[in-house]
């Protein structure tokens, strides 16, 4: 598995439209974005409970609060408000609130909650360990190829793919969201599922040739005009 400094979640604005279906949003001294819904009500995300074993509903926004249910893996949660609680005896706690299925409402440990919970288990022995230093630049097949994803800092990606060619042209159109890397595999959530669900999430991996490919076609980026295609084996451009 994967250490929990790996794991966390870095919400970011991704276009002034996106900042203002999603509420108000302050950053704090340590950068960590924090969304909060108008008046708690509005729904900012929705994620999942990625831990096998679940995950604690507290009834306050601390680390140490009173457990109020033990929500099971995979359980769907809307997100009212994420932020975090400072430094509470020398431990910072990243926090959700939540609503379950059924109407509780809580607070939940951000760690421990996912865009996708899929069973993605890669056995592919050519899995590389990565970070995302390494990822930063513009990926394509091949130096001439019109069809690419470009890692930038913030987690945010772009790119540019094809909804296929005829005696017209090429048509191509851009794709744009947030990135993070879990499990040594690499999540991309794009911008028009947020805050939607199913995030439609696409799950990449980096081989040792230093070859990005989907973990799956289901989880790949599609394109052409019936998505038949699939963008994978993309090199890092120098």
């Amino acid at each position: 598995m994967f250490s929990r400094s790996k794991r966390k979640l870095k919400f970011v604005i991704l276009t002034t439209i996106f900042a203002a279906s999603i509420g108000s949003c302050k950053e704090n001294q340590d950068g960590f974005l924090n969304r909060v819904g108008e008046g708690s009500d509005k729904i900012v995300d929705k994620l999942c409970v990625w831990n096998p074993e679940g995950t604690p509903l507290l009834n306050t926004k601390s680390k140490y609060a009173e457990k109020i249910m033990n929500l099971p893996h995979k359980t769907l949660l809307n997100v009212f408000e994420v932020g975090d609680t400072g430094m509470e005896s020398m431990t910072r706690f990243h926090y959700a609130f939540v609503k379950v299925p059924g109407g509780q409402k809580g607070y939940v440990e951000i760690d421990d909650l996912e865009w996708n919970c899929d069973d993605i288990i890669s056995h592919n022995a050519d899995l590389m360990e990565i970070d995302g230093s390494l990822l930063k630049g513009v990926w394509k097949q091949s130096i001439t190829d019109r069809l690419y994803i470009e890692f930038s800092d913030n987690n945010l990606f772009s790119g540019k793919l094809t909804g296929g060619c005829d005696s017209g042209g090429c048509h191509d159109y851009p794709i744009s969201g947030e990135w993070k890397i879990n499990r040594n595999l690499i999540y991309f959530r794009p911008l028009e599922f947020i805050p939607k669900y199913p995030a439609n999430v696409k799950i990449y991996f980096l081989s040792n040739k230093k070859v990005l490919y989907p973990v799956d076609s289901d989880h790949a980026f599609r394109y052409d005009y019936d998505n038949s295609e699939y963008l994978s084996g993309l090199k890092k451009m120098k």
